[in-house]
């Protein structure tokens, strides 16, 4: 068996702990299960925090260089710049370090949200395939 990296064990300490998630409400009422929804929608997936830091402290070196000297304009252009090219390629250091505190990405939000709608009865087409995150 090949050595598992710290963002393999991560991915799957975060699968895991959704399917515990999931397999807590097998059962429960529709109104537990609408408020476990809602809960997610309102769940913030990890790359959206992490551009979130990102603008805020561009922002902040913006005002140090305001109120201080210019070199802090630098800063804020390199973390602006960083930034945008994390969001163009959709991957940056800061995504990983929050993967290791439990941010689960949006797909990975959205999966539990649909399999919960299914054990609420609200769709029925599904079927096994569609369920990824159980593989």
């Amino acid at each position: 068996m090949a050595n598992k990296t710290k963002k393999d064990l991560n991915n799957e300490r975060i699968r895991l702990k959704t399917i515990k998630n999931i397999e807590k409400y097998k059962g429960a009422s529709k109104l537990l299960i609408n408020e476990r929804i809602k809960s997610l929608n309102k769940e913030w997936d990890a790359f959206k925090l992490s551009n979130l830091i990102l603008w805020g402290l561009s922002f902040v070196f913006i005002l140090l260089g305001f109120l201080s000297f210019n070199l802090w304009f630098f800063f804020a252009l390199v973390i602006s710049f960083y930034s945008f090219v994390s969001i163009l390629l959709n991957q940056n250091l800061l995504n990983f370090l929050l993967r290791s505190f439990d941010f689960r990405t949006k797909k990975e939000i959205f999966e539990e949200i649909i399999i919960l709608k299914y054990l609420n009865g609200d769709l029925t087409d599904l079927n096994g395939d569609d369920i990824r995150i159980l593989h």
